[in-house]
């Protein structure tokens, strides 16, 4: 559950060091998530590196395709597909993280 805790904390947080943390802990490559959110991987490493601020749409789908993986994890931790219980666990531990 601890691993879940911070995968979340990472994505509230949500600047561009914390997705980078969060992108690597889920064991995600950059060029996959640019691919999945529509941009090039050097516009991504740009996002992570700072160097650059994503518009907010791709900034939306950045996380959303992050926490998307997260979903994953929470499944396995769970034992259960189930979208109701995911997302009730999701609200849950939002809030404690918070």
């Amino acid at each position: 559950m601890q691993q879940v805790d911070n995968l979340i904390k990472l994505l509230r947080k949500g600047d561009a060091i914390s997705l980078v943390q969060l992108r690597n802990q889920l064991g995600r490559e950059r060029n996959d998530i640019a691919l999945e959110i529509g941009v090039s991987e050097k516009t991504l490493e740009l996002w992570e590196n700072g160097e650059e601020q994503p518009p907010g749409l791709h900034s939306a789908l950045w996380k959303i395709k992050l926490s998307s993986y997260i979903d994953e994890k929470i499944s396995i931790f769970l034992g259960t597909e189930d979208n109701e219980i995911t997302h009730k666990y999701w609200a849950l531990v939002w809030n404690l993280v918070g």
